[in-house]
């Protein structure tokens, strides 16, 4: 059957006709006057604290290995491993009969020679008037005043040795540098030691001392009494609070990083020497600072923006990011407590597009 071309021809026509119009009904419509839905979220006004985290060793305040400084057998020991000691408590007693016996001895002999002492000035004085009336020579005289000097230095030594003697004593009995906790036992009774022997090593635990490097761009924020807050596995719903007393002055080149230290109180005895610590340092406070939900940025490689809603349309608004916290971020720009900001939908936006919040219709949107 053949076709007539004449009546062929109406029929593309009308065939691309409807194809074209079937394809131009694809294209996206203007959003020109369409609300665009968004959610959204409040501009909030809030003190940000800015703070640095550092993994830190606790430290004892002050370790002393506790050393003999007298030598001699030990009769005594008082303390017991791992328990708390105070300042000046006796840990250890040496046998002190002997010195007891020397210091006797040496205080009898003073009583002697200051007798001695006192006839020999009575002497001195005789003759001296028996120098001015002749009786004497000089030479008689000068030897009866040599025995007053001698007498008066051997005083002087008796009394020096009598010292030493009371110092030694003393040192039979050793004593703890300061309040702490003994370590292990090195000694037992019955056990001659000298001078320099080591007895027990007393570690004072309160406060402790935590040490921390800290990234140099933080070197102008990190200042001696400043507060750390410490966290340790063992406890791990607890904080303890200390205080930043050292500084370091120079900067390690190869972390680029400096040393810093705080004082702990542990009164309980909690923390102990050698734990990792996590500190946590605010290093400034930024009063009433605007901060908004993290998903309203849009942050592109020349520029960071929000869009804030006026009456339903989004402007545009450059912003400036201080800090980045918590899903939430600390920003500079025309932005004002209880203003709204676009969360989602920000991408699809441009200035000056009209919105609607997801979930709720506005009455021209009923209408449609």
């Amino acid at each position: 059957m053949r076709i007539k071309a004449h009546l062929l021809l109406p029929n593309v026509f009308c065939i691309v006709t409807i194809i074209l119009l079937g394809c131009g009904s694809k294209e996206a419509p203007s959003k020109k006057g369409i609300a665009i839905p968004v959610t959204i979220g409040k501009v909030k006004s809030m003190d940000v604290h800015h703070i640095i985290k550092q993994v830190g060793t606790l430290e004892a305040n002050e370790t002393v290995m506790v050393k003999s400084e007298a030598k001699g057998k030990i009769k005594k020991i008082i303390f017991e491993e791992g328990k708390r000691v105070k300042e000046g408590e006796m840990l250890v007693k040496l046998d002190d009969a002997k010195i007891k016996a020397e210091i006797e001895s040496i205080e009898s002999k003073l009583v002697q020679f200051q007798v001695q002492l006192v006839n020999t000035k009575r002497n001195v004085i005789r003759n001296k008037d028996l120098l001015k009336d002749g009786v004497i020579n000089q030479k008689v005289y000068d030897d009866i005043l040599t025995q007053w000097e001698v007498g008066e230095a051997i005083i002087k030594e008796a009394e020096a040795k009598l010292s030493l003697a009371k110092e030694q004593l003393k040192d039979t009995s050793i004593t703890s540098p300061f309040n702490g906790f003994t370590s292990e036992r090195l000694v037992s009774i019955g056990d001659y030691i000298d001078v320099g022997d080591p007895i027990v090593k007393v570690v004072q635990t309160d406060p402790l001392k935590l040490s921390f490097r800290i990234p140099e761009k933080y070197a102008h924020s990190i200042t001696v009494v400043k507060r750390a807050l410490v966290t340790v596995e063992a406890y791990p719903k607890k904080e303890f609070s200390g205080i930043i007393y050292f500084v370091s002055p120079d900067i390690d080149t190869s972390t680029r990083t400096f040393l810093a230290k705080a004082k702990i109180p542990n009164p309980d005895n909690k923390l102990k020497p050698g734990m990792f610590a996590n500190a946590t340092i605010t290093t400034e406070t930024h009063h009433n600072a605007m901060v908004i939900p993290w998903e309203a940025l849009v942050v592109k490689e020349d520029e960071t923006y929000v869009f804030r809603i006026d009456s339903n349309i989004a402007k545009k608004v450059p912003v400036k990011i201080i800090l980045v916290f918590e899903g939430q971020a600390e920003v500079e720009g025309s932005l004002s407590p209880g203003a709204s900001v676009v969360k989602e939908g920000k991408f699809s936006l441009k200035d000056g597009d009209k919105i609607s919040e997801k979930g709720k219709l506005t009455i021209s949107e009923n209408q449609v």
